[in-house]
């Protein structure tokens, strides 16, 4: 297992890496603290992601609908599919993601993490900058998530 990473509201650990799976996933724990969103409502143009839900809810908005994914839940998006997250919960929320081919990997986090100051506050240029180094296609202009998938 690796160490946990920090981003935001967000805390990865990661359980499998491509490298130690033959560049075939990533699989990684995630726990999302109340109020805390993925920022940007993006789309992953190279893997498919698939969500598994642990406890507490996070809703997700995918393509056309939102999903409110809690403990049992899975759901799968493919690449190329609009998304967006937040815990909108007064609780935090744990859940498992699964990133076929595995290209991301602990270090999409660790660059995140340089993106945030020491109150918390996102550098969104930054953000960005990171997200397009690693296959994750910001969606802009200042669309929400609502608005991005309902165009």
């Amino acid at each position: 297992m690796y160490e946990t990473i920090r981003v935001g509201r967000l805390q990865v650990t990661f359980l499998k890496t491509a490298y130690d799976m033959h560049d075939k996933l990533d699989l990684f724990e995630a726990t999302l603290a109340p109020g805390g969103s993925s920022l940007i409502p993006h789309m992953h143009v190279d893997y498919d992601e698939i969500v598994f839900g642990m406890n507490g809810i996070v809703k997700w908005t995918i393509g056309d609908r939102d999903m409110p994914i809690g403990r049992g839940d899975k759901v799968s998006i493919k690449r190329g599919t609009p998304h967006f997250y937040m815990n909108e919960e007064s609780v935090p929320a744990r859940f498992m993601m699964l990133h076929t081919p595995g290209l991301m990997g602990p270090q999409y986090f660790r660059d995140l993490a340089t993106c945030f100051d020491q109150e918390g506050t996102p550098n969104l240029d930054c953000v960005v900058a990171v997200m397009m180094r690693y296959g994750a296609t910001p969606l802009m202009h200042g669309q929400t998530a609502a608005t991005v998938v309902h165009e």
